[in-house]
């Protein structure tokens, strides 16, 4: 990463972050559901855990091709912090990787070697509609978004190192390959991306 960030850039990445925090958390509950919430809203009310949820999914993907990562770890999260069954509380998990998306677009745009395109990704994250309304409900679009943002981003960083002659380093590697399998996991039409 060239572009170095000084703590009163990272205080602006963080004022955006809590608008887009605001956007994405704003009358969580009180939205209209959708079909994918209410299957996954039963599930967490008939007290399925996270390894019979898992079950489920994998046996559900063999028909309908749905990945687990997102409606699994949604169930982990709710047993794990004892949340009540709530549509807040399966939206929750949600809402929070929309919201993590904005930082991993900062570093898109830094690793892509542009502090102002940084910011420009970061800003336009934040208040894009679409990132917006998939964070605010419990379908999967947010998990992709996310992990193919960090994808790019570690490639590029990876791409960089490789373009001057230097090894990519390792951290770099570990966190594409992680996060290019967590998109993976999340949803299929990440596939042909990562």
């Amino acid at each position: 990463m060239d572009a170095q960030v000084s703590r009163f850039e990272w205080y602006g990445v963080l004022l955006l972050v809590v608008a887009a925090a605001f956007l994405r958390f704003y009358e969580l509950g009180r939205m209209d559901t959708r079909g994918d919430e209410v299957e996954l809203l039963e599930f967490m009310q008939a007290k399925y855990q996270p390894a019979q949820y898992w079950n489920f999914t994998w046996e559900a993907f063999k028909t309908n091709r749905q990945m687990p990562l997102p409606r699994v770890s949604t169930c982990a999260l709710i047993r794990l912090f004892r949340m009540d069954d709530s549509l807040i509380a399966i939206r929750l998990p949600f809402a929070v990787i929309g919201t993590l998306t904005i930082p991993a677009l900062f570093l898109l745009g830094l690793y892509l070697g542009h502090k102002r395109l940084a910011w420009t990704l970061a800003a336009l994250g934040a208040i894009n509609p679409y990132n917006i309304f998939w964070a605010r409900f419990a379908h999967v679009y947010a998990f992709p978004m996310l992990f193919v943002t960090l994808t790019v981003a570690f490639f590029a960083a990876i791409l960089r190192s490789v373009s001057r002659g230097e090894m990519p380093q390792r951290k770099h590697l570990v966190l594409a390959a992680l996060s290019s399998i967590l998109a993976a996991y999340s949803h299929m039409s990440t596939w042909p991306a990562v």
